[in-house]
């Protein structure tokens, strides 16, 4: 398994946000196999301008690089929002409160969409417990994806990916997930 120093939290954004919004305008994000940095690409390349600024010809040169070299580069799947359901559903049934009627309350408060349970439950306690599982299960889907790669993940402090600005795009579906949320643009470049 090769050792690669990684920007969590572009990879993450990458990993948790690739497919929580619907844009037009493709995107896809990988991972730099060698180098750890994580690539934002428009499948077309006027997008790229016209969104974030990032010239056509860059953008063209970019994609070009990951597809002459493949094997380099890690395709980052991106959880979607049955992954963020399913995570809601196994916190509801997990053990996150010793009180009967809170945990009753939350459960009944689920209707199979996480923004309408959040408004229903009316308690900042369990929403804020929901967060901190969703987060610390995408971070553990996160591992499983790139050890399944053959990668070792060694931490680096946050800041910036390579150029290619924007929300992912493309959910391409961690299928086996149960976490995630929204917010925040990936950097534009390191």
């Amino acid at each position: 398994m090769a050792m690669v120093e990684i920007d969590r939290t572009s990879f993450m954004i990458a990993f948790e946000e690739g497919a929580s919004f619907d844009y037009a305008e493709r995107q896809t994000s990988h991972l730099d196999r060698q180098t750890g940095e994580v690539l934002w690409v428009y499948e077309h390349d006027e997008d790229a301008d016209a969104v974030v600024g990032i010239p056509p010809e860059e953008n063209r040169a970019l994609r070009e690089r990951i597809e002459a070299d493949p094997e380099r580069y890690l395709d980052i799947p991106s959880l979607d929002g049955g992954d963020y359901n399913l995570m809601l559903r196994n916190f509801l049934r997990s053990n996150w409160t010793d009180d009967e009627a809170r945990w009753r309350r939350a459960a009944d408060a689920w209707s199979g969409r996480i923004g309408q349970w959040k408004r229903r439950v009316g308690d900042r306690d369990a929403i804020h417990a929901f967060n901190a599982f969703r987060d610390r299960r995408a971070g553990e889907l996160a591992e499983e994806v790139l050890r399944e790669a053959g990668i070792e993940p060694r931490r680096r402090a946050g800041g910036g990916g390579a150029r290619g600005g924007g929300r992912g795009g493309g959910g391409k579906g961690a299928a086996r997930a149960v976490g995630g949320r929204g917010g925040g643009r990936p950097p534009r470049y390191g």
